[in-house]
C-alpha cells in the first residue's frame, strides 16, 4: 500500500485461492488487483469554500467463482431405483479440464463531498467481463446423460452507481436522506459452439421459460408472442415466425428480460431529542415478471380442475366478444401456449422497513445500572406500489438461479411484520 501525503493513493494485492471442485491442473485461481486514488482537493492548486474532499479513484482486479459443487471435475454416482430394485448409477459427467470462473472488474469513481460535509456524493462506472462461466451445456443424448458441467463462455455487465447523502436539518431536530440509484446492463457475449442453453420451468409449447443466448441478458425469457385472440372463434393468436403455417417450438423467440433497467432507494433518518425514525423506500423500474401462476389460473381447459382467478371471467364466450383471454377448452392447453401474455411489467416503489426509536433519559438509568434502554417498533413490507397482478413484484420462484430470475409460480409473497421491542444495555 502506498501514500503520498494523503494525496496520491494505490494499493497493489495479489490472491491466490485453490478448490478441490476442480481437477489437479486447474485447481489454483491467481486474481490480482490494482487501485489508485488522487485526493485533488489536497493539492496547493486547489481552493475552494464549497467543497471539503475530492478524490478521483480507479481499479481493477480479478475474482473467481467455484461455486459448483464438491469434486465437481469427478464423475460421480447416486443411488437410483429401478423397476423395483436399488443400486448405484453415474450421475454427472467427469470434466477433469474445468476451472475457475474470472471476472475482470474495472471501476472509475469520484468521491465528493461539500459544505462541511452536508453533501457527500459517490459515483462509480464499472466495466465487469465474466469469462470462462461455469454453466452445465447440452450433452450427446447417446451417453446417457443430459448434460456437462463446464466453461461455456463469457458475458459483461456495464452501468452506473450513484449515492448521494444530504444533511438537510442539523440543530434540535436532525434530518437526513440517502439515495442510492443504479443502472445494470448484462450481455452473453460468447459460448461455447454459439448453442443457446435453456434454463427456468418447461414451458407449454416451447422448450423452457428462460434461454441463455448471445447478444441477450442472462436468462432472458423464452416464448411464443402472443397477439390476442380471434374474437371469431376464440382461439389465442400467435405469431408464425417461421411462416409454416403451424405454431411450434420454431416460432418462440425472445419476449423480454428481469433485469430491471433501474434500482434504488431512498432512506430518511430524523433524531429529536431521545426519539429517532427511519423510512426507507425501494424501488424498481423496467423489470418484468413471469407470472407463470396464470398459466394455470387462466386455463380453462387442461387444468380446469384447479382453481381459478377472476380474470377466467373475461374469457372469449361467443363470437365478437373482444377479450385477451382465449375460449375454454376442455383437455387442450393449445390456447395456453406459454407466451408473453404472461410477462408482465414489475416495476415497484415499496415502503421496505420503517423503524422508530425512544431512548430513555439517562438520567433516570444510573439508578438500576443500566447505561441504555431504548423502546423501538418496526415495520417491513408496509406498502407496495406497482401494476404487477401478482402477489409480490419482488419475488421469484428459482432465487438460486441468475440464469432463470424473475419467474412468479404461486411464490409466497414476502410477509409483512410489525414488531415491538426494548433493548437493555448493562453497565
Amino acid at each position: 500500500r502506498y501514500d503520498y501525503d494523503d494525496r496520491i493513493l494505490a494499493t497493489l494485492s495479489m490472491r491466490t485461492d485453490a478448490s478441490s471442485n476442480f481437477g489437479p491442473n486447474n485447481r489454483f485461481g491467481y486474481f490480482p488487483a490494482v487501485s489508485v486514488g488522487w485526493r485533488i482537493s489536497q493539492e496547493k492548486f486547489f481552493s475552494s469554500k464549497l467543497i471539503d474532499d475530492l478524490k478521483l479513484r480507479g481499479s481493477f482486479g480479478l475474482t473467481g467463482n467455484e461455486r459448483i459443487g464438491a469434486f465437481a471435475f469427478l464423475g460421480q454416482w447416486a443411488a437410483s431405483t429401478y423397476n423395483g430394485n436399488s443400486g448405484v448409477s453415474p450421475s454427472n459427467v467427469a470434466n477433469p479440464d474445468i476451472k475457475w470462473e474470472t471476472t475482470a472488474e474495472t471501476n472509475l469513481g469520484v468521491d465528493l463531498s461539500m459544505w462541511s460535509g452536508r453533501l457527500q456524493t459517490v459515483f462509480n462506472v464499472y466495466y465487469n467481463k465474466t469469462t470462462d462461466l461455469l454453466l452445465t451445456r447440452p450433452y450427446a443424448a447417446t451417453t446417457g446423460f443430459g448434460g456437462i458441467l463446464g466453461n461455456v463462455g463469457s458475458m459483461q455487465n456495464k452501468g452506473i452507481e450513484l449515492s448521494v447523502k444530504s444533511v438537510n436539518i442539523d440543530r434540535a431536530l436532525q434530518w437526513s436522506t440517502t439515495l442510492n440509484v443504479s443502472r445494470n446492463d448484462n450481455k452473453v457475449l460468447f459460448l461455447a459452439d454459439s448453442i443457446p442453453l435453456f434454463r427456468g420451468y418447461s414451458g407449454e409449447g416451447v422448450d423452457a421459460t428462460n434461454i441463455i443466448k448471445e447478444g441477450e441478458p442472462l436468462g432472458s425469457f423464452w416464448g411464443l408472442n402472443f397477439q390476442g385472440v380471434n374474437p371469431a372463434t376464440g382461439n389465442a393468436i400467435y405469431q408464425d415466425l417461421n411462416g409454416d403455417g403451424a405454431i411450434t417450438n420454431a416460432d418462440a423467440k425472445v419476449i423480454g428480460n428481469a433485469q430491471p433497467k433501474l434500482i434504488g432507494g431512498i432512506t430518511n433518518q430524523f433524531q429529536y431529542k431521545g426519539f429517532d425514525l427511519s423510512i426507507f423506500f425501494s424501488f424498481s423500474l423496467g423489470n418484468k415478471v413471469l407470472n407463470f401462476s396464470k398459466a394455470t389460473l387462466v386455463n380453462m381447459g387442461a387444468d380446469i380442475q384447479s382453481n381459478q382467478s377472476v380474470d377466467a371471467l373475461r374469457r372469449w364466450q361467443k363470437p365478437g366478444d373482444i377479450t385477451d383471454i382465449p375460449r375454454y377448452e376442455l383437455g387442450s392447453t393449445l390456447n395456453n401456449l406459454h407466451s408473453n401474455r404472461l410477462l408482465e411489467d414489475a416495476s415497484y416503489l415499496r415502503l421496505k422497513n420503517v423503524n422508530l426509536g425512544y431512548n430513555l433519559p439517562t438520567k433516570y438509568l444510573d439508578k438500576v445500572n443500566l447505561r441504555q434502554v431504548r423502546v423501538y417498533a418496526t415495520a417491513t413490507n408496509l406498502w407496495t406500489l406497482t401494476k404487477y397482478s401478482g402477489s409480490d413484484p419482488e419475488v421469484s420462484t428459482l432465487d438460486g438461479s441468475t440464469a432463470a430470475q424473475g419467474i412468479d409460480f404461486f411464490t409466497l409473497p414476502q410477509v409483512r411484520t410489525i414488531a415491538m421491542g426494548i433493548n437493555l444495555t448493562l453497565k
